[in-house]
């Protein structure tokens, strides 16, 4: 949407008769299959080349990966909608994506976390995708396990998602 802004032809999008979902979904669609993609691809080479085993299913693992994807897509729309410029949108997902990752645990683990930090870990999507990675693939984890974790995944998804395409505003 940023690039659409600084090009000019956002404006030109708007006088078409395409509605603001569809718009969104036609940005978005590429976006997630190419995800889904890189996401299969490098757990092929997690297992081929280095060998490290899955121990749950797989497909619980690229079914709770979904709402992840979708809450990251969520998050960069709504970036892309409150930037005017290019790097003015890398500054603004730098800025909220570096603390998602360093409270979630993949750089420091949450009980080691002041106390303070520890509850707003779990308010990240990449807390709980961290948490479900870690069980399928280490503890052998199933679905009935990480149902909690589905649900989370997907009730932020739907937040980013619903909140980002609002802030499309097609003027005409």
């Amino acid at each position: 949407i940023v690039r659409e802004k600084e090009l000019g032809t956002l404006e030109q999008l708007y006088m078409t008769p395409v509605r603001r979902g569809e718009l969104i979904l036609g940005k978005m669609a590429p976006y997630i299959a190419l995800t889904i993609l890189e996401f299969c691809f490098i757990a092929f080479l997690m297992w081929l080349v280095f060998q490290v085993p899955i121990h749950g299913p797989f497909t619980t693992l690229l079914v709770l990966s979904i709402p992840f994807f979708l809450a990251n897509l969520g998050v960069g729309l709504w970036i892309s909608t409150r930037a005017a410029t290019r790097e003015a949108a890398s500054q603004m997902a730098l800025g909220t994506f570096l603390p998602s990752i360093f409270l979630s645990g993949y750089v420091f683990p949450i009980d080691s976390m002041p106390w303070i930090l520890q509850p707003l870990a779990y308010c990240f999507h990449t807390t709980w995708m961290i948490d479900a990675s870690r069980s399928v693939i280490l503890r052998g984890g199933s679905w009935n396990e990480l149902s909690q974790h589905a649900l989370v995944l997907a009730g932020m998804a739907l937040a980013a998602l619903v909140f980002g395409t609002l802030q499309v505003q097609k003027r005409v």
